[in-house]
């Protein structure tokens, strides 16, 4: 059955041994295949030719080409391909496309790196395992996305195989009997190589403590869940007097068709022992596998007595003993109902510490089910496979039966197993502690067929696996608290819906939080039915008053979309999905080093229902769209609507992934930049290592951006001997600014042109640098380990954007330094004004002025600002509409007081009007901000001087802080009045006397 290649290890010794968990173990680090063949019989698929051998050996190995169903939501489906083996090491794969001719080929991931060689219709790759990532490769052929696809679905070399001859292993030849409950002394079922088919039915057992003459039954039968549907149950009642005879049939109640409470009399037989099989539901429509009693009894012969009752010793569930507690009211069912759902085609692990092993080469048919059972293990290189089951929709699809039901318990494990064909969710694990699913394979083809559930459940895993399905891959719905689940180093397909779902559902108190999804590859996606709803690869859709907040989204590769029109990268919405549904909120999602290497798709969505349900805090980091890095919504295709606020998009590099000795990734170097440990292995940092007296530098190019940027990194100066520093710069190369480093031990900056030394600094100590880069006023300030030391610089030359970081070495003696934790943040702007193309004498273009406010040559004809000058006792003002936004809010600009006569302010309204704040000049020489409608003189001012004022401003709060030359000078106040959104800005000259003049210029908003 096993075929197998060692390196260093002779193939027949290898055959000898077997398949040995001790062997495998010696295998570490060896280029090792394990292969086997399944059952006769079991369905090829001739499309393709496959082998393989360790990449040091010349012998090849033919593997087994299964044959698989893929499919979509309108019920088409195709024949595909898949082989399935273990290997270790360096592996070497030919495959042979038997149709014909090869024009075009695509290997994904792409993240893998395979290069091919093609000769005629044959390919030829090598490839490394990743135990913590096993290699799921597909081959596709001239565009194919069905029956030209081959899935290699590979795993790590099986090491926890039980032994056969073990005591607590109970071994299943093909053809045995599989019983519903394990013998005393056995915890595992142990599926040997071949065909298996296993029984059906919920089950629940009484002992009646002696042997009884029998003749009749009594079955309490109630709706699958409150106010659900009802259903004549099918049921066999059987019995047996010895514990160790085998069970005979004494009632056959699969014809059944009432419902309620029925009684059925059977002649009289012996028995101590009965068993009651649920299978079902006598219905062609609805929820036709599920079964839902509430009290069994067992009459003695020719009486009434009921001898089951409180006798129960066993069952399906541990909520067997209600079925025998004499009260109707009880239900022999599971906490959510999940294992009354589908017991006519469920196979049911009911005790603890169970394990079922299904041997390389084992294909086993059916579906396996357990609910409040805990410590649970599926594992082994076989196939459960769903052929058998039902395929037909019952309306509703969810009527089907899935492959792996393990709900209600804690400590279940899903490993190392192929399953294929499921009819409805395959692998659910809901309402669970620590489930987890590791190295395992989904393949399925019909609608309602999703990946993997984890819904209400905590710690979860899902690790090293392979989904490919028409519906959602990943679900997490609203159905109870769900919490700290991670899915990762895995591979997804989804030829319709979504791939990661999380949300939906109208469970109160149901929310979903701390979520990691991390270093997957997303093959394909594409929506179904209305593709602006039902869509996504990263959808967050919170529902019924619920929140989704915490999650992380890192390291995730999406392959360009088959269908792009049909297809998006992500949807976070809080919109309820049904009327009556209910709304939700979403709040801190990161997405880190997401690629998208398509284009076209339709437009990523950031949607808030309102101010109590809205989008916030959303963090866009190294997110590339087909090969540009994403600054703002327009280069990531992105659109926002409703309350949605803080979302910031940024570039970093830690340089951790890189190799160390190398030129840091993404980056243009010279000679002597190489990615060193330091500080450590796990944190390390690039060095700078001028050995000549040629200049060196690592730059690295960025989108052209506008508006306030932000740059940020550590550095570390190792010697004082020569120019090292960080500039940024423009596209075009022109340099903005820099900070610089000197020979004397002094840290330079620049104003303009003007260099003037700041403080000192100290070898082989980081210093943390961050650059507030303004494009709309060509100024920045600069801070070092958080501290202001350069305020409202000016760039070395005016320019529209930033495009590119650099760090340079230079001057000609050696030197060395290193630097790490770079970081780019762009705050594109809503609002840029700066006046310059304005006429001089008029009015502001765009705003809303009165008489007394225009355009003038302050302080330079090339750098121009607004004055208001008040003439009469009339309010002077200038007000700038913009469209409603909420969260937090920026309002910046720049102020000269010219006179101490009235009060002069910068005002901040809502879209109605309504004012939330001011910062008011009066004529004390005072500046002054409130508190709600509490007002403080905050610091003194000085005329004829340029003040720069920030306004943040928190909607979902109602509170801000205030900046006065970048000094934080009044924290978290209230605002005048609450309100949802900011829709005004602007300049005010009041009271009395006439007179008073003041400027304001460089006005920006972001948000």
């Amino acid at each position: 059955m096993f075929m197998m290649k060692r390196f260093l290890l002779l193939f027949s010794l290898v055959a000898m041994l077997g398949f040995l968990g001790g062997l495998q173990a010696k295998a570490t680090g060896a280029n090792l295949v394990h292969s086997w063949s399944p059952p006769s019989g079991t369905a090829a698929n001739s499309t393709f030719t496959v082998q393989v051998k360790p990449s040091d050996e010349a012998a090849w190995m033919n593997l087994y080409e299964y044959n698989v169903k893929v499919g979509h939501q309108d019920g088409t489906n195709f024949d595909s391909s898949y082989v399935n083996f273990d290997f270790s090491g360096s592996l070497d794969v030919k495959v042979t496309y038997n149709p014909g001719t090869i024009s075009s080929y695509n290997i994904t991931p792409s993240s893998y790196g395979i290069q091919a060689v093609q000769t005629g219709n044959t390919l030829s790759f090598s490839v490394v395992q990743d135990n913590l990532s096993p290699r799921k490769i597909v081959v596709r052929i001239n565009n194919s996305w069905d029956t030209g696809v081959l899935h290699i679905l590979t795993n790590p070399l099986e090491t926890n195989a039980p032994s056969q001859t073990a005591s607590n292993v109970y071994l299943i030849n093909p053809g045995d009997a599989i019983p519903l409950e394990l013998p005393a002394g056995k915890d595992t079922y142990y599926f040997k190589a071949g065909e298996h088919t296993l029984p059906k039915g919920s089950w629940a057992e009484v002992d009646l403590g002696a042997v009884y003459a029998i003749d009749k039954i009594g079955l309490e039968q109630a709706p699958l869940y409150t106010n659900g549907p009802e259903y004549p149950n099918k049921f066999i009642v059987e019995s047996k007097v010895n514990a160790g005879d085998a069970y005979t049939t004494a009632y056959d109640g699969t014809s059944n068709s009432l419902l309620g409470s029925i009684t059925k009399s059977f002649p009289a037989k012996n028995a101590r022992y009965v068993r009651l099989r649920l299978l079902g539901s006598n219905v062609t429509l609805g929820y036709l596998f599920s079964s839902t009693v509430t009290e069994f009894k067992v009459m003695q012969a020719g009486g009434t007595t009921n001898l089951a009752l409180n006798h129960g010793i066993a069952g399906a569930f541990p909520s067997y003993t209600q079925l025998f507690d004499g009260n109707s009211l009880t239900q022999f069912g599971t906490k959510k109902g999940y294992g009354n759902w589908h017991p006519g085609e469920s196979f049911y692990i009911s005790k603890n510490n169970t394990t079922v092993y299904l041997q390389p080469g084992a294909v086993v048919h059916g579906s396996i089910s357990s609910d409040g059972v805990s410590n649970v293990t599926i594992k082994g290189r076989g196939i459960l496979d769903g052929s058998l089951l039902q395929h037909a929709n019952p309306s509703p699809g969810e009527g089907r039966t899935g492959a792996i039901w393990l709900n209600n318990g804690s400590d279940n494990t899903i490993e190392g197993i192929t399953i294929q064909d499921a009819c409805m969710w395959t692998v659910v694990m809901n309402f669970s502690t620590r489930p987890t699913v590791r190295n395992v394979n989904i393949i399925t083809y019909v609608a309602n067929a999703d990946g993997i559930h984890l819904s209400g459940s905590t710690n979860g895993l899902v690790t090293g696996s392979f989904v490919r399905t028409p519906d959602d891959n990943i679900v997490m719905y609203h159905y109870g608290p769900t919490s700290l689940n991670t899915v990762q180093n895995s591979v997804l397909w989804g030829d319709d819906a979504h791939t990661l779902l999380i949300g939906l559902g109208t469970e109160p108190n149901a929310n979903i939080t701390d979520l990691t999804f991390q270093n997957l590859d997303v093959l394909a996606q594409q929506g179904v039915v209305d593709l602006t709803k039902f869509n996504g690869v990263m959808k967050l859709w919170p529902n019924g008053g619920n929140e989704i907040k915490n999650v992380l989204f890192k390291d995730i590769r999406i392959e360009a979309f088959r269908d792009p029109a049909k297809s998006v990268v992500f949807q976070f919405r809080t919109d309820e999905r049904f009327a009556g549904e209910g709304n939700g909120r979403i709040s801190n999602v990161t997405l880190d080093n997401i690629t998208y290497k398509g284009s076209g798709e339709l437009t990523s969505l950031l949607s808030g229902a309102g101010s109590s349900n809205d989008v916030k805090d959303i963090y866009i980091n190294n997110y590339t769209r087909n090969g540009s890095l994403v600054t703002d919504q327009a280069s990531g295709n992105i659109t926002s609507a409703g309350s949605v606020s803080n979302i910031n998009y940024s570039y970093t590099a830690n340089f951790n992934s890189d190799v160390a000795g190398s030129a840091p990734t993404g980056w243009t170097s010279s000679p002597g930049v190489t990615v060193q440990p330091d500080p450590s292995a796990s944190d390390q940092s690039v060095r700078m290592s001028k050995t000549t007296s040629a200049a060196i530098s690592s730059s690295k190019s960025l989108p052209p951006t506008s508006g306030i940027v932000t740059v940020q990194a550590k550095m570390k100066i190792v010697d004082k001997t020569n120019w090292k520093s960080l500039a940024v710069m423009n596209a075009s190369g022109t340099e903005l600014m820099q900070v610089g480093f000197d020979s004397a031990g002094n840290i330079y900056s620049n104003n303009g042109t003007v260099w003037t030394a700041f403080m000192p600094y100290s070898t082989n100590q980081w210093y943390d640098i961050k650059i507030e880069l303004n494009t709309a006023t060509d100024r920045y300030n600069l801070f070092i380990d958080g501290v202001l030391k350069a305020s409202n610089q000016s760039f070395e030359v005016s320019t529209d954007h930033v495009g590119a970081v650099m760090f340079t070495s230079g001057e000609a003696a050696a030197g060395t330094y290193y630097f790490d934790q770079v970081k780019v943040s762009f705050l594109p702007t809503i609002l840029d004004s700066d006046f310059n193309s304005d006429t001089i004498g008029n009015a502001p273009s765009g705003w809303a002025s009165t008489s007394g406010a225009t355009v003038e040559a302050v302080p330079s004809t090339m750098d121009k600002s607004v004055k208001m000058l008040k003439t009469t006792s009339s309010i002077v003002n200038s007000y700038k509409s913009i469209s409603a936004m909420s969260g937090i809010v920026t309002v910046q600009a720049r102020m000269n007081i010219a006179n101490k006569t009235n009060w002069k302010s910068l005002a901040v309204y809502n879209s109605a009007g309504t004012e939330l704040t001011q910062v008011g000049f009066d004529s004390g020489g005072n500046v002054y901000s409130n508190n709600g409608n509490v007002w403080t003189a905050l610091m003194p001012y000085n005329i004829n001087q340029w003040y720069d004022v920030k306004l943040m401003i928190n909607t979902s709060t109602d509170t801000f802080d205030l900046y006065v030359d970048n000094v934080r000078i009044n924290a978290n106040k209230s605002l005048e009045s609450a309100t949802n959104d900011i829709g005004r800005v602007g300049f005010v000259s009041s009271e009395s006397p006439v007179g008073g003049i003041f400027y304001f210029d460089n006005v920006i908003i972001a948000n």
